[in-house]
């Protein structure tokens, strides 16, 4: 039988929201470019469930899920709240931290950079989400760099189970090189299929 989705409302339950909605006032001096858009809960909580949806998440439940650049974590409440095990990934930041307390969430603090980034206990993963990150560390913003980028794909991909899912966001506006779908067929070869249905790459490793 299917299960249904689960609704905002559902997920968001027991969370005092008006602390996340809070959160850019006590933030303000950051400036127009700090991620306190996220604190538009309603928005960014039901594209979580948008996202997760479109990996039939709400089919199963026990999965091992890693977020990547996870911001607010609305999606690591998600699958959460779904039944999977599911961490968040981001750079320490203290309304991030505070986020996390507000979201009962489970993140790690750490550093999204090149090649080598990923702490070695990251690793055995169903699925690896990489949804608001863009480009690493250290990796300018140009086509020349794609040697870069797929090295450290290359990592994620590593840290998968057998069958295990990559589930990448493509900034086209910033970062349109980052789509091109052949050289990501090329990365990944004969050990998974890829698929692209707009700004979504979905890798997913052969069993």
């Amino acid at each position: 039988m299917t299960r249904a989705m689960i609704s905002l409302d559902e997920m968001m339950q027991g969370v005092d929201v008006s602390r996340i909605q809070a959160i850019p006032e006590r933030y303000r001096d950051l400036g127009s470019n700090s991620p306190m858009k996220f604190s538009d809960w309603r928005r960014y909580g039901g594209d979580a469930l948008g996202k997760a949806r479109r990996l039939a998440l709400q089919e199963s439940t026990g999965k091992r899920i890693l977020d990547i650049g996870c911001a607010f974590g609305y999606y690591v409440k998600a699958c959460m709240c779904l039944g999977h095990d599911a961490t968040g990934l981001d750079f320490h930041r203290d309304y991030y931290e505070e986020v996390s307390e507000i979201m009962g969430t489970k993140v790690i603090w750490h550093g999204v950079g090149p090649p080598g980034f990923l702490p070695d206990e990251l690793t055995g993963y169903d699925v690896i989400a990489m949804h608001g990150f863009g480009l690493p560390l250290g990796c300018p913003n140009r086509s020349d760099q794609w040697g870069l980028y797929s090295a450290m794909i290359q990592e994620v991909l590593s840290r998968l189970n057998a069958g295990g899912v990559l589930d990448k966001m493509i900034h086209y506006e910033r970062v349109p090189w980052l789509g091109n779908q052949r050289r990501w067929k090329r990365l990944v070869g004969d050990r998974g299929t890829v698929e692209v249905r707009h700004n979504f790459i979905k890798v997913t490793l052969r069993a």
